[in-house]
């Protein structure tokens, strides 16, 4: 909460401050102090220091934001900080970059931050169709098909 709330003070909207916290906790640059909790790296003006190059400082973007840019560079081992939205996107970066970390950025990140949109489930739901009802429907027809034949012989 300290960490959210330095950033908060910094001027970070609530997500970006809240996804920043969270990349903190995550491993960089997070000292714990004797008692467990987490302590936030304080520079000597007393804000947060953070390990994100500095041409990202100040740089601000939403989750949604900060998951895509992550999402697509993922697997890339040093990516182009133009391109980076924000500081909560570099930090969330450099927390789910490791192979072992990934598999939780698909499960529990993106779900969260980039839901699919309707087109996407309905695609999902139409690619899902393995045409037991449209099998259904012509035994349907057919029988009925051959029971008026039937019923015309007589």
């Amino acid at each position: 909460m300290r960490i959210r709330e330095g950033y908060r003070k910094q001027g970070d909207d609530s997500w970006a401050a809240w996804g920043k916290a969270f990349a903190m906790v995550g491993g960089y640059g997070v000292p714990a102090d004797a008692s467990g909790s987490v302590a936030a790296p304080v520079s000597d003006s007393g804000t947060i220091e953070d390990e994100c190059p500095e041409v990202l400082r100040g740089r601000t973007c939403n989750m949604t934001e900060a998951a895509t840019w992550v999402a697509t560079n993922i697997r890339n081992p040093s990516p182009n900080l133009e391109t980076c939205p924000g500081q909560a996107a570099w930090n969330l970066w450099h927390h789910y970059h490791p192979v072992h970390k990934r598999d939780e950025f698909w499960e529990r990140v993106i779900p969260k931050y980039c839901p699919p949109n309707k087109d996407e489930i309905e695609r999902e739901n139409r690619m899902s169709d393995d045409g037991r009802r449209v099998i259904k429907l012509c035994e349907k027809v057919e029988r009925a098909s051959r029971e008026a034949i039937a019923a015309e012989s007589n």
